[in-house]
């Protein structure tokens, strides 16, 4: 009887385990890293009152992202500076969350997409 017991202890625990890593692999949230994307396109405009910016990918699309404090910039001093370079290709490294991108990082590329 006491070997049983440990053995239906066992298989509830290895049972409860993998429900557990099923459902942390299911949100995306539960990583930051899992929830960071990668955009890269020309930079069409800059709002620095709303704190956004849009850039038209190799598709034609035009995304818009927004971006704070926090946001890391390189090839600029700043994402307000980065309204002088509008028609230059940029990475954006960035998170989305209630259908609104954030941009974490962007890089300007001085060269074609993806330089």
């Amino acid at each position: 009887m006491k070997k049983l017991t440990i053995k239906i202890i066992s298989l509830l625990s290895i049972i409860l385990l993998l429900g557990g890593v099923a459902v942390m692999a299911q949100n995306p949230n539960s990583s930051n890293e899992a929830s960071k994307m990668v955009a890269k396109g020309k930079l069409v405009s800059v709002d620095t009152d709303a704190q956004t910016f849009q850039i038209e990918t190799e598709e034609g699309e035009t995304v818009t992202f927004m971006y704070n404090e926090e946001t890391k910039v390189t090839g600029a001093q700043s994402v307000q500076g980065l309204a002088d370079n509008q028609g230059t290709w940029v990475t954006i490294q960035y998170r989305t969350e209630n259908s609104e991108h954030t941009a974490l990082a962007i890089h300007l590329n001085k060269g074609k997409p993806g330089h």
